[in-house]
């Protein structure tokens, strides 16, 4: 267990946070400019691996270590820099995009999202995508969140996916993931602490850290 308390009261933790902690994975991932961000998402080989339409999305679903969904964190946030990591089959190359919506993306429209309402982060590292690629939103088939892509009827970038799709599921930009993986996450060094503590294997999470 990664999480100790003593007899005198310390407690011992591999991770602090007084911001978002995901137990299904307490890793701190670190962006070239410095910014904060965990990972909501994972959905590894799609071409084996899909969600059911009815897991428990609004809380979190955990099938395996290639196949879980936490994204209910965001309704933790009050801003929204979200950024997806995916790479189309095995050992392809890496593509990451990253921008910022003003919905959450558990709850935000077709309409919230279009590409003109969010803002792409496009310097050096992140791909840019195609013009009309907007943000995610809440779904209603086929997978929980997808993303604006201009035309209401597509269905890009299954964040929990239970729909096959061209032998793996539709990913961001127009790709399709097969053998590789798609994983979202939120950036959390910009937003305010939580108004409670938890204590999980991996970490904590509090709105007051005191260090002595």
């Amino acid at each position: 267990m990664s999480v100790s308390i003593k007899q005198t009261g310390l407690i011992f933790s591999k991770g602090i946070s007084e911001s978002l902690l995901n137990p299904l994975d307490p890793n701190f991932y670190y962006e070239p400019d410095n910014t904060a961000w965990i990972k909501v998402s994972h959905h590894n080989n799609p071409s084996v691996n899909l969600f059911d339409s009815t897991d428990t999305f609004t809380s979190s679903v955990y099938k395996s270590i290639h196949l879980w969904f936490n994204v209910a964190l965001c309704n933790f946030a009050n801003t929204w820099e979200l950024m997806i990591i995916q790479t189309p089959t095995a050992g392809s190359t890496v593509e990451k995009y990253r921008w910022i919506q003003t919905k959450n993306p558990m709850t935000a429209a077709y309409a919230n999202v279009a590409a003109a309402s969010i803002t792409k982060i496009t310097t050096s590292g992140y791909v840019t995508p195609g013009t009309n690629f907007g943000g995610l939103y809440k779904a209603s088939s086929k997978s929980y969140i997808l993303c604006s892509d201009g035309t209401a009827s597509d269905y890009w970038c299954d964040i929990g996916g239970w729909t096959a799709y061209q032998g793996g599921i539709p990913g961001y930009n127009q790709k399709v993931i097969t053998t590789g993986y798609i994983d979202l996450y939120l950036r959390i060094d910009n937003l305010p602490v939580l108004s409670k503590a938890s204590i999980y294997n991996n970490g904590l999470t509090s709105t007051s850290v005191i260090e002595i």
